[in-house]
């Protein structure tokens, strides 16, 4: 599996290379797009480039054979077929990004997340609109999201306020394009915008006139990482509030389940760079680095990272990372054991009750999270302290160390007898109780 894609700049010799090949000139931004994409519900009009998703090579069923897979299944739904994420299409110009969600929605939503800069939705549990069971971790937490239900035609767009992580505010339909086609099992169909720049940033932004594109463009803005990304996930949902939903594209590290209740951690996302420095071969082949460049194929532009979003010569799939490369299988976890240090504390001593996790599988992978919480109980069944409620990735479960002081919330020493301790897991079902004693 790989992971989020650093892109890098040619070596000193190589560097000097190129500057012999071709004399660098700015990001060629600018350009039109209105008139080969018609924001109508049907994104056929997408270049093939312009799709996130399309086959890779993986061995994924881990038999040792490697096949040509999709990176985003049309079946991989807990649903079926007819409630499925089948694709996400994005691409700019000078003026406007454009999106595009294919898929079926039967009777449930769908919705396009985007996160392009610090802070951010941590969870959709608690929102004033459009609340949902989904939760945000690996580092992606949408600003803005675009969505719709079964039999819409006009999307919405809902930008995060501020700080809040609770708060969401509708962006006036009349200040973007929009249009979607979902109807029950009709296959073909997608949710379209076409969005003003300002509008994705909610700020006003500043032009500089650009000689390569022979006219002003927008300056993205600062401070919103290398090659100023844009990360989205879309996910099809209940629709419901509090509801949740059986797929999300890409795919998340735990899977999804088909009790619409359920909240789901969404984990993984593609990464899509606005502005960076590449370079173009004569044969029109597209480089990131000049060590990749092929054999016997010689560099005929640089375009340097201009602070304004690239458009002409951009193969847009070329450019588009993942923080996990789809397709990845969900796992769900259970415990395997809870390991104590010793089965007897006396807090009045000054012992502590040390404890370990092991999760069932055993999977030590990057990326993949699970949420543990942990609480004791008298033998009567009465909560006596809540530990901890944290998300850790899997390659940490077994160094976290839970502790108890042997005190209830009041901070009192408890009575001397029999404890239970009581772990649960998310992703999964999982949750294992085992006893110790107290004395005094």
């Amino acid at each position: 599996m790989r992971f989020a894609i650093k892109k890098t700049l040619p070596g000193a010799a190589g560097f000097f290379a190129l500057i012999l090949a071709a004399q660098p000139v700015s990001a060629a931004t600018g350009g039109d797009l209105t008139n080969r994409i018609v924001i109508d519900g049907i994104s056929s009009d997408f270049e093939p480039d312009e799709s996130v998703f399309g086959m890779t090579r993986r061995d994924v069923n881990g038999d040792g054979i490697v096949e040509d897979v999709p990176e985003e299944r049309d079946n991989d739904s807990k649903w079926g077929f007819n409630n499925d994420v089948n694709q996400i299409k994005i691409t700019w110009d000078a003026e406007n990004l454009y999106v595009a969600v294919d898929g079926i929605s039967w009777n449930n939503n769908i919705i396009l997340l985007f996160d392009y800069e610090p802070g951010g939705l941590r969870k959709m549990t608690e929102l004033n609109a459009w609340r949902r069971n989904f939760t945000f971790s690996n580092g992606f937490q949408p600003n803005l999201f675009l969505a719709t239900w079964d039999g819409n035609t006009t999307p919405q767009i809902w930008r995060a306020a501020g700080d809040s992580t609770n708060t969401v505010n509708q962006i006036d339909i009349d200040l973007f394009e929009t249009v979607a086609t979902f109807a029950q099992g009709a296959e073909g169909r997608s949710m379209e915008a076409r969005i003003p720049w300002p509008i994705v940033y909610g700020k006003e932004l500043d032009r500089v006139y650009n000689e390569a594109a022979g006219e002003s463009t927008y300056t993205l803005p600062v401070g919103h990482g290398e090659g100023r990304p844009i990360r989205i996930c879309a996910v099809l949902t209940a629709g419901g509030d509090g509801t949740g939903g059986p797929d999300s594209a890409p795919d998340n590290f735990g899977g999804h389940t088909i009790n619409s209740s359920d909240v789901v951690g969404i984990d993984n996302y593609a990464i899509v760079p606005l502005d960076e420095t590449y370079y173009l071969t004569e044969e029109g082949t597209q480089l990131y680095s000049v060590d990749d460049l092929p054999a016997g194929e010689t560099i005929a532009d640089t375009f340097v990272a201009d602070g304004m979003p690239d458009l002409h010569g951009v193969h847009v799939k070329s450019r588009i990372g993942f923080l996990a490369d789809p397709p990845i299988v969900g796992i769900t976890f259970d415990f395997a054991d809870i390991l104590f240090d010793r089965p007897i504390v006396s807090p009045e001593e000054g012992d502590l009750l040390e404890f370990k996790l092991k999760l069932d599988p055993d999977v030590h992978e990057e990326g993949r999270n699970v949420s543990l919480f942990a609480e004791v109980f008298d033998m009567g069944g009465v909560r006596i302290k809540s530990l901890f409620n944290v998300t850790v990735g899997t390659v940490d479960v077994e160094r976290l160390v839970g502790t108890w002081d042997g005190r209830d919330e009041a901070g009192e020493i408890v009575p001397g007898g029999i404890y239970l301790l009581r772990v649960v897991v998310s992703p999964g079902p999982g949750s294992l109780t085992k006893a110790f004693s107290v004395i005094r």
